[in-house]
């Protein structure tokens, strides 16, 4: 009996071991990328023709695009390997896609031609680069005089003193008072 057992699982093994090999290194729709992908048709065609829609579908102008690819190509290029590497364009023109219309990666795939697990590689990727760039000219470091200028501000409009970065403090109490029909916490907001 032991030897059938044997004989099944060695042939189930061998079994496993032969499967057909891939018949094509990626997707014949997403090897079409460079001839009917979004950016090579859509994004290009309306950069050049089309401003108004350039606007509507990345929320910038052609030029804020360059500026931000500019800054973020190092970031984000890859090696060309074995194969063509999605572009520094694509990646950019992805994120921003994704950034101005929630957009499911699903349709983003679609759409651009690129794979939806690379798709949510791309965009962290680009959005942490996009940071590192931007932060310190669109988000600087308040200085001293500033914070005091933003929390007297702050206190003059919600009349809310000495409250650091609008966070409350919880703490939690137990309540014995009714712990024969009740038991939780009761919450103090200070």
């Amino acid at each position: 009996m032991d030897e059938v057992i044997l004989l099944y699982w060695y042939w189930r093994y061998r079994r496993r071991r032969r499967r057909a090999p891939r018949k094509h290194w990626g997707r014949p729709f997403i090897t079409q990328r460079e001839a009917q992908g979004a950016y090579s048709n859509l994004v290009c065609e309306m950069r050049d023709n089309d401003v108004e829609k350039f606007i509507n579908f990345h929320r910038m102008t052609p030029q804020q695009f360059d500026y931000l690819l500019e800054k973020v190509r190092p970031r984000i290029q890859k090696q060309n390997v074995s194969r063509d590497s999605i572009t520094p364009e694509v990646r950019l023109s992805l994120t921003l896609r994704y950034l101005a219309s929630g957009d499911s990666m699903v349709s983003l795939h679609y759409l651009y031609r690129v794979g939806k697990a690379t798709i949510s590689h791309i965009i962290p990727e680009t959005c942490n680069a996009l940071w590192d760039v931007l932060h310190m000219e669109v988000l600087p470091l308040p200085s001293p005089e500033q914070w005091k200028r933003i929390a007297e501000d702050f206190e003059n409009r919600w009349n809310f003193p000495n409250c650091r970065d609008g966070r409350y403090r919880y703490r939690y109490f137990e309540i014995s008072i009714l712990a024969d029909r009740y038991i939780g916490f009761l919450v103090l907001i200070f």
